[in-house]
């Protein structure tokens, strides 16, 4: 129906236009919602889980949520390795700024993950549980510092974006892929932040932030690539680049109101420690 749509945009109505494409959309959500009732008629979740539960790590890995979020963490910091790497090798050959400046952003995110996850690691083999909490809030305020370096290295990027139109870039379906996956990452970082927070050790909301920076700095990735991909002569450049400074700014200003807030809470946390140890 949609592409029927498309093919023939310009020889109907408007008004029958949006009917093919709001009837469209009626029937993709009819369609996954049988194929969910489908699904659950085979109780699909609970072969799928005693299937997993067979394997020792692969149940914990999806019932121990710390050992999850620890597990992708380590496999999120080596696809950031890799991704720093190729744009670093790729600024140094094209001698381009914007690639030199992207891959300094990804290896500070790199230092800044590997940080967090070797510190958690050393932490979690302690057994004094005061002692652990002690040094998991110092942990999570160092945390908030090195988010602090990735902020000024993300206004360097938003200057070049701004200034010199530099922009990223997905070729064909696969921004679609992206778009999804980038909400859906954002989404879930924001429910996390909100609902989910109180329920875990700072090592694990230390590493929660992190990948709430990241998605953040996501959105803003991608509404460049959508201005890249779909941007035609009715959105001037002087527009767009206005677009650009303001999610940038917003991003910006989002990821200091967090640092501002794991600091903050980190002290509050650690002095509590030290009261504590002088009574």
């Amino acid at each position: 129906m949609i592409i029927i749509a498309t093919e023939v945009d310009n020889r109907l109505s408007k008004a029958l236009v949006y009917f093919i494409y709001i009837g469209a959309a009626v029937f993709l959500t009819l369609a996954v919602w049988a194929i969910i009732n489908f699904f659950s008629n085979y109780n699909l979740k609970n072969i799928l889980s005693n299937k997993v539960h067979q394997h020792y790590f692969a149940g914990l890995l999806i019932d121990n949520y710390a050992y999850r979020t620890i597990v992708f963490g380590y496999l999120s910091l080596l696809f950031n390795s890799l991704l720093a790497l190729s744009k670093a090798m790729a600024g140094v050959y094209f001698s381009s700024i914007w690639l030199c400046a992207l891959a300094g952003y990804y290896f500070l995110l790199c230092i800044t993950k590997f940080g967090i996850l070797f510190t958690t690691r050393k932490i979690n083999i302690l057994k004094d549980e005061k002692e652990k909490s002690f040094k998991e809030w110092k942990t999570f305020r160092v945390c908030g510092h090195f988010i602090v370096l990735l902020t000024l290295a993300l206004q360097g990027v938003v200057i070049l974006i701004i200034k010199e139109g530099n922009t990223f870039s997905y070729n064909g379906v696969l921004i679609y892929v992206v778009a999804i996956y980038d909400f859906y990452c954002f989404i879930k970082s924001i429910i996390y932040m909100s609902k989910k927070r109180k329920k875990h050790t700072p090592s694990i909301i230390a590493i929660k932030c992190i990948s709430f920076a990241t998605s953040l700095v996501a959105i803003l990735s991608l509404q460049t690539a959508m201005f890249a991909s779909f941007g035609n002569n009715s959105m001037e450049i002087e527009k767009q680049q206005f677009m650009n400074t303001i999610t940038g700014s917003v991003v910006c200003f989002f990821l200091i109101c967090m640092v501002l807030f794991m600091i903050l809470l980190a002290n509050k946390k650690i002095s509590k420690f030290a009261i504590i140890n002088q009574n």
